[in-house]
């Protein structure tokens, strides 16, 4: 790979769960990226029909309570369609709740139907959008439209706001996103030529002042990293049935959009296939955002081996890139720590000091499964770990004698740790005698 690939975090599209056992199953699939170095995951909103789902924001503080690590996006929150201080509060929430993960990828939506149901007219839908964005903004910054007084209720915890990403199709959809200066996130049906002009269309309308390299490029795309030749075939027969039934569906503007081969709207095939594929969208667009949306009618391991396919060959290229850049791997290297895990005992040192994460315990949550196996060997090497780098972090409420296993600590709360040992807080919050508590749980 080239050095100067920006470095590339892949994101996980979940889809729209039918039911109570397909959200059990998206909720595995979370808790699965969240460990596998996938830097987010992201749930459409869609109504009146299946495929998407009514209340994203809603299950992505269900899975907030699930994961530790992922960031939370939308794709996309259709705001045209409801009362933007709701949006504001429940998005402000959803940042709270999950420590300052949240992504909001904005949307106006283009169904007739659903417009109607909610009594809207489509011909307004982009007045409505604008005034809505500036009413969240509004409400962020502490100055909620209709409001007497100033209010601070409504803050998310990233400042000053999180991430805003705006879907669009067409040339009045970029223009909104650009003129504010906001990154386009890029739609899964439409060609790669078609992305190529809308990324330099985009780039051509930002303010001055914003440079197109300070914005994230997203984009969204079915992958499919298949184990051999006999699999990317019959994946990519798939899609195709796929992408024409989206095609024969839509109307408008999405049908011309979604007509042609699918081949040029997806990265199915073998893994070398793929990785080229990734590569030609980071030379060509500058893409350092890829959210995968698995492949339809896979099955649950086939669709597991794709996505750790991609990861595999995708990591490393981020983790080069941050080092060609003089900074530290911006993703983890697991593997590393595994292999290293599986080959230690009780005795073992630490790590080199090379290997050593940003966010010690964000890299140790990675190695619990091990220990959960029940492996002694792997418990014991995860212990002198954590003991090795609680003095090295000068945490004092870890040293304490009612702490008699850091590791066991760590287990029962990693995020909250990771976030007040990286702000060097003494953990005055959590308490020793909570700690005390989870080691004799987990003991017993």
């Amino acid at each position: 790979m080239p050095a100067n690939l920006r470095p590339l975090r892949l994101g996980l599209a979940l889809g729209g769960p039918l039911d109570a056992r397909s959200w059990r199953a998206t909720a595995d699939l979370a808790v699965w990226a969240d460990a596998n170095d996938f830097d987010s995951i992201w749930l459409p909103e869609g109504h009146l029909r299946p495929g998407a789902t009514a209340s994203p924001i809603v299950a992505l503080a269900a899975l907030a309570a699930l994961t530790r690590r992922v960031r939370l996006g939308t794709t996309s929150l259709l705001i045209s369609i409801h009362e933007p201080l709701r949006v504001a509060a429940e998005v402000a929430t959803l940042d709270q709740l999950s420590a300052g993960r949240a992504i909001l990828g904005v949307g106006r939506g283009f169904e007739s139907a659903m417009f109607k149901a909610f009594g809207i007219e489509p011909r307004d839908k982009r007045d409505r959008f604008d005034d809505a964005l500036d009413a969240i903004l509004a409400a962020w910054s502490g100055k909620p439209r209709g409001a007497d007084e100033s209010s601070s209720a409504l803050q998310p915890v990233q400042r000053p706001h999180p991430p805003i990403w705006v879907a669009a199709f067409g040339p009045k959809g970029l223009r909104q996103a650009a003129r504010r200066g906001l990154p386009y996130l890029a739609s899964p049906i439409e060609s790669f030529a078609t992305l190529v002009e809308n990324f330099a269309a985009h780039a051509a309308q930002l303010p001055s002042g914003v440079a197109r390299n300070s914005l994230p490029v997203a984009v969204m795309r079915t992958v499919h990293a298949a184990a051999d030749g006999a699999e990317a075939r019959r994946v990519r027969e798939a899609v195709d049935a796929e992408f024409a039934a989206i095609a024969a569906r839509a109307h408008g503007a999405i049908a011309a959009r979604a007509a042609g081969a699918a081949s040029d709207r997806v990265i199915v095939g073998e893994r070398g296939e793929v990785e080229e594929r990734i590569a030609q969208y980071q030379e060509t667009l500058g893409m350092n955002h890829l959210v995968v949306r698995p492949a339809s009618r896979t099955g649950e391991r086939e669709r597991r081996a794709s996505l750790e396919r991609i990861r595999d060959f995708a990591t490393p290229v981020q983790d080069a890139a941050a080092r060609s850049a003089g900074g530290p791997a911006a993703r983890r290297d697991d593997e590393s720590y595994r292999d290293m895990a599986r080959r230690s005992n009780a005795a073992d040192g630490p790590p080199p000091q090379a290997m050593r994460p940003r966010g010690f315990f964000l890299r140790l949550s990675a190695l619990l499964p091990l220990a959960r196996e029940g492996h002694e060997r792997h418990r014991g090497a995860l212990r002198v770990l954590a003991h090795r780098e609680v003095e090295a972090l000068e945490v004092p409420a870890l040293r304490d004698p009612l702490v008699e296993d850091p590791l066991e600590f760590v287990v029962r709360d990693v995020a909250g740790l990771d976030h007040l040992v990286d702000e060097r807080h003494a953990i005055s919050s959590c308490g020793v005698h909570d700690a005390r508590r989870a080691a004799i749980s987990l003991a017993a």
